[in-house]
């Protein structure tokens, strides 16, 4: 252990004392030494003439190029008048300028005419990807007027865009099979006034499916034990992952009691590997109901 941290402690005192001439980690070790006063910016690491334009003085007549300073390409001015008696404009003779004036093709002062283009480093850039009118785009929103459709609101450029939106359905799903529950409502404009209120029909539940039709069973346990049971049919239409159950209806055979019988509907079914659910409503002889109907999947299925 003890000949590891020597050769570690051996090992990082080989660096000491900083980075040699000409290599550098900041402006302050280029001029240390004093023997070195043209070369005092440390750039990339490397002690260079100059970073910008403005360490090379008579700007504009000099540049900052790769990190030296060099007299600017073709510059002219009253005392450096251009060669052959080319005119100097902008301080720039004959066909640098006009080189100059063909590179640049817009400013703040003259604009891209083209639909959607921008200004960028003097040159006219196209419109960003996604076409013109995107960095326009407004916060999308979703309005759903059913469990199936709804509607899609956005803005481009100021213009108000409504789009309705439908689910798809790209894979059949079957919501036959065995499973643990019924369902829970409240019925409500009864008659007689006293069955009003929340009921439930809790069992054991088979649910068979052959095409659009559809039929649950409900079978459940009365008062005193006594054997009830239930049976939905209707007719199932998948929309997207949802389904709905239409012309839907039920008959109960208690072992004694009235036998209920009515309609009903199912929306926003949504069958699962572990079960389904579903919005119930309907209506008997008795009360209007509102609720929802569903179950856990047996196991064995």
């Amino acid at each position: 252990m003890l000949s590891v941290l020597a050769v570690l402690v051996g090992a990082g005192g080989g660096g000491c004392g900083g980075p040699k001439y000409p290599t550098c980690d900041d402006d302050g070790q280029c001029s240390a030494d004093g023997k070195h006063p043209d070369t005092r910016f440390c750039v990339d690491h490397k002690c260079v003439q100059c970073r910008d334009d403005g360490a090379c003085g008579e700007t504009p007549r000099r540049v900052c190029r790769s990190g030296r300073c060099e007299a600017r390409e073709g510059f002219c001015d009253e005392k450096s008048p251009c060669p052959g008696g080319q005119p100097c404009t902008e301080n720039k003779c004959g066909a640098a300028a006009t080189a100059s004036a063909a590179m640049v093709e817009c400013d703040d002062d003259h604009p891209c005419k083209g639909k959607g283009q921008r200004c960028q480093n003097g040159h006219c850039a196209g419109p960003d990807p996604g076409g013109p009118g995107c960095r326009d785009f407004g916060s999308p929103t979703f309005d759903f007027d059913s469990p199936e459709t709804g509607t899609l609101s956005y803005s481009v450029s100021g213009a108000q865009v409504v789009k309705t939106i439908r689910r798809q359905t790209f894979r059949t799903t079957s919501v036959a099979g065995t499973y643990v529950g019924g369902m829970f409502v409240t019925g409500s404009s009864c008659n007689p006034t006293s069955y009003n209120g929340t009921s439930n029909m809790l069992g054991f539940m088979t649910a068979t499916q052959s095409g659009a039709q559809v039929s649950f069973k409900v079978e459940f346990l009365l008062d005193g034990n006594r054997p009830g049971s239930c049976t939905f049919t209707g007719n199932y239409t998948q929309k997207g992952r949802l389904a709905t159950v239409t012309q839907g209806t039920f008959s109960c055979v208690p072992t004694t009691d009235l036998q209920n019988a009515g309609t009903f509907t199912m929306t926003a079914l949504d069958a699962q590997r572990n079960g389904f659910n579903a919005t119930f409503s309907g209506a008997d002889q008795f009360c209007t109901y509102n609720g929802r109907f569903g179950g856990t999947r047996d196991t064995a299925n």
